[in-house]
């Protein structure tokens, strides 16, 4: 459904990576207070493992995009399959890591959406009905605050502990 949350799932050698439900807190805290849904997409290679550890996290949908081609394609063609997904649902938000991995994608897949990109971000919340973040500034001396315009869409890409992780469901 348009204007729900997307987190995109960070996995490696089918084990999700802590940030994912990190995101998927802050994600599933959006999504709440924005009335919309919460959809994780992974895209890779053998998957079944990475969908497993995904369910039962208050996920509304869980998107997998197995293909062995992605196994070993390069960032570029990661993103231009995440922006193909994202096209078909319309996000409102599109979360990711600020990894090794999120630092390279979260512009690409912006680019690609004609979406903002909010990098490097410590918080991601709701205030006087904006979606606003929070990051770093002047070798983290000092933080501020961005706010988005109403219904405004972006790739907001946090950092590992930002967030508390959702209990895993096991």
């Amino acid at each position: 459904m348009a204007g729900d949350i997307l987190v995109l799932v960070e996995h490696a050698e089918g084990k999700v990576d802590s940030i994912t439900f990190q995101l998927l807190a802050a994600g599933h805290k959006l999504a709440s207070e924005l009335n919309a849904g919460l959809v994780a997409l992974a895209i890779g290679h053998r998957l079944e493992s990475v969908s497993t550890a995904l369910q039962g996290n208050d996920v509304d949908r869980i998107l997998l995009v197995d293909d062995p081609a992605l196994a070993s394609a390069a960032g570029e063609m990661h993103a231009r399959v995440i922006a193909d997904v994202a096209r078909r649902i319309v996000p409102r938000i599109v979360l990711i890591g600020y990894s090794l991995v999120g630092m390279e994608l979260t512009p690409a897949i912006a680019t690609n959406l004609s979406m903002n990109a909010l990098t490097n971000c410590v918080s991601v919340d709701i205030r006087d009905g904006a979606v606003t973040v929070t990051r770093p500034v002047f070798d983290s001396t000092m933080h501020a605050k961005v706010a988005l315009e109403e219904n405004e869409a972006a790739v907001i890409a946090l950092q590992k502990g930002s967030f508390a992780a959702l209990e895993l469901a096991y």
